[in-house]
């Protein structure tokens, strides 16, 4: 079985936001196959947050001279429940 390609993401705060903490350690480096559904899992229960799918990420590449990276930036959009508006 053929073992899928790493990459390597670093995980940035959005300079504005504010209703979550800077991750302690902002670069990971995970499967090709991960899916944002499973990145904002994984940052919800990093940063003690629910419900997960207020993450927003935008996605920046960056190329060094030996690598790649993508840059994420998070945002965080709490749910708005216009029922009671």
């Amino acid at each position: 079985m053929k073992e899928s390609p790493m990459i390597e993401i670093v995980l940035r705060r959005h300079p504005q936001e504010t209703q979550v903490e800077r991750l302690h350690k902002e670069y990971i480096r995970t499967s090709n196959e991960m899916t944002i559904e499973t990145l904002k899992m994984f940052l919800g229960k990093k940063l003690s947050y629910s419900p997960c799918t207020d993450f927003q990420v935008c996605k920046y590449l960056f190329n060094s001279i030996t690598h790649t990276y993508i840059i994420l930036t998070l945002i965080c959009i709490p749910n708005i429940d216009y029922g009671n508006m």
